[in-house]
């Protein structure tokens, strides 16, 4: 494919990806580091026609919002806060530990969710659905009115989606 970074190659993934959930009727969705990070390929982000999440990362969720309507993509404005993201997203002390660290620790600000909130979860891939189950009994704690679960991919013979609770609604999209 001659190509230099990998972020040209996540560009054709997520192509590839967009391909395969639009021949089956679906959309794809993706952050803006899809469209926002240096060596992304933006023709080809162009035409997978995903609708960009804009939270933070490149300075700021406003200007990935720009970047996405200036690509003719559609955008949503996600700013991160008072949202939380389980895998930690840089080096920054301040940040609560997360799996993204290399720990089983799943931690979330103590202001962040309260009884009247109804709580998405959602990651790329459910697997033995340990940390999906586990920021689930974190929220739970919060005594929230409603949980949903969500998966791009799910590896069914691992039988990750076992570890949630009855009432927790678990969707993924592509079954594997």
């Amino acid at each position: 494919l001659g190509l230099t970074s990998y972020r040209a190659l996540q560009s054709h993934f997520i192509k590839q990806l967009s391909d395969h959930v639009t021949a089956k009727g679906r959309h794809i969705a993706v952050w803006n580091e899809a469209i926002c990070a240096e060596g992304t390929d933006l023709d080809i982000m162009k035409q997978t026609g995903a609708t960009v999440y804009c939270w933070t990362y490149s300075p700021s969720a406003a200007s990935a919002c720009a970047k996405a309507a200036e690509l003719k993509m559609n955008n949503i404005f996600t700013p991160w806060g008072p949202y939380y993201i389980n895998r930690k997203q840089s080096t920054n002390p301040g940040e609560p530990a997360g799996a993204g660290d290399g720990t089983d620790t799943v931690e979330i600000h103590s202001d962040a969710l309260n009884a009247d909130d109804v709580v998405l979860i959602h990651d790329d891939l459910i697997a033995t659905g340990g940390t999906a189950a586990a920021i689930e009994r974190l929220v739970r704690r919060f005594g929230v009115t409603k949980i949903y679960v969500s998966f791009i991919i799910e590896i069914e013979e691992l039988e990750g989606r076992r570890l949630f609770s009855p009432d927790v609604e678990v969707q993924s999209i592509i079954k594997v």
